[in-house]
C-alpha cells in the first residue's frame, strides 16, 4: 500500500486528504492512445469525483486507470508547479488540462520524467490505482 493511502485521513467517507496542496496526474488510455490530466487541488479525491460531470473530462474519466500525486507545501506552490508542467508539455495538449502521453512508449516516459525532474524540486510522484482511489470518493 502506498504511503499516501496509509494516511489516517484517508478513511472511507472522510473525503479529506492530509492538509496539503497537491498536484495530481490522472493517467489512462483510450482508442487514441495514452493520456493524462495535470491538475492541482487541496482535495484531490473530491476533485476527481467532480470531474465526472465536466463535459471535457467526461470523455477521458472512464478510461483513467492510475493517479499520481505530488505534495506541495501550499496552494501557491501547487498552482506554480501545475502551470510549469502545463507549459513544459504544451505541445502535447489535447484539450484543457489533458495531455497526450503513452507510458508504454519509452520516448514518452523519458520526456515526461525529464520534464518533471526539472520542475518537482527533488520530489517525485506517489502513484496509486485509480480504482482504489475512486473507492474513497
Amino acid at each position: 500500500m502506498s504511503a499516501l493511502m496509509r494516511g489516517a485521513a484517508f478513511l472511507p467517507g472522510t473525503h479529506q486528504p492530509p492538509e496539503h496542496a497537491w498536484v495530481y496526474l490522472l493517467i489512462g488510455e483510450n482508442a487514441d492512445g495514452g493520456f493524462m490530466k495535470i491538475g492541482c487541488s487541496t482535495q484531490p479525491l473530491k476533485r476527481w469525483k467532480d470531474l465526472t460531470v465536466s463535459p471535457v473530462s467526461d470523455k477521458y474519466m472512464p478510461d483513467v486507470k492510475y493517479a499520481a500525486i505530488w505534495r506541495a507545501e501550499n496552494s501557491k506552490d501547487s498552482y506554480r508547479v501545475e502551470r510549469l508542467l502545463h507549459h513544459k508539455f504544451r505541445a502535447r495538449r489535447i484539450e484543457g488540462e489533458w495531455f497526450r502521453f503513452d507510458f508504454k512508449c519509452a520516448a514518452d516516459k523519458r520526456e515526461f520524467n525529464g520534464g518533471c525532474k526539472m520542475i518537482l524540486d527533488g520530489g517525485w510522484w506517489e502513484k496509486l490505482s485509480f480504482t482504489v482511489a475512486r473507492n474513497f470518493c
